[in-house]
């Protein structure tokens, strides 16, 4: 559970658009749920793994001569395992199966260990702009960089605020 001043942070002054559920609720629950089977759905599309491969920059050479998709640092990958993946991994290691699982591993802790979820509405259909737009960039220059992100676009988030009494707006799920 978060401390009532970090929700308050949260929240700010937009509790009309911001809503925290805590872990301890069904709501939570649900988006937990829904985040894992999003994420294993993901993985077990071949196409999905061979778009990931295509965008990690395995190597610091590749980092570097590129400059852009996801590198072992902004995965959080440091230390001996980041040594490890960029000098050890290539595209092929995404496709097996142990990749997959691990990544999958990876979801269930993450959202086992949250103190919830954050969900933003508004009265613009948010899950729309956000498939055609960065979020990360706003988040990136958020100061709540320690709190995990996860985009659950694989549910139909406007049906989930409508039968959970939010604003029959789209969600975006975080």
């Amino acid at each position: 559970m978060l401390k009532p001043e970090d929700i308050k942070y949260l929240l700010n002054s937009e509790s009309k658009f911001i809503h925290y559920l805590p872990v301890t609720s069904k709501e939570s629950q649900f988006i937990n749920e829904q985040t894992i089977v999003a994420n294993r759905l993901q993985s077990d599309r071949n196409s999905a793994q061979q778009e990931l491969a295509d965008w990690i920059r395995f190597s610091t050479k590749d980092a570097e001569k590129y400059r852009d998709g996801l590198t072992t640092a902004s995965m959080e990958i440091e230390g001996f395992s980041g040594w490890v993946v960029r000098n050890f991994y290539s595209k092929d290691n995404v496709m097996k199966k142990d990749f997959r699982e691990t990544g999958l591993d990876k979801i269930k802790q993450e959202v086992s260990e949250s103190a919830g979820w954050i969900l933003i509405t508004n009265e613009v259909n948010l899950y729309n702009y956000f498939r055609n737009h960065s979020y990360h960039h706003y988040l990136s220059n958020s100061k709540l960089t320690t709190i995990g992100k996860h985009h659950v676009d694989e549910m139909d988030c406007n049906d989930w605020c409508f039968n959970h009494s939010l604003p029959r707006t789209c969600c975006d799920l975080w």
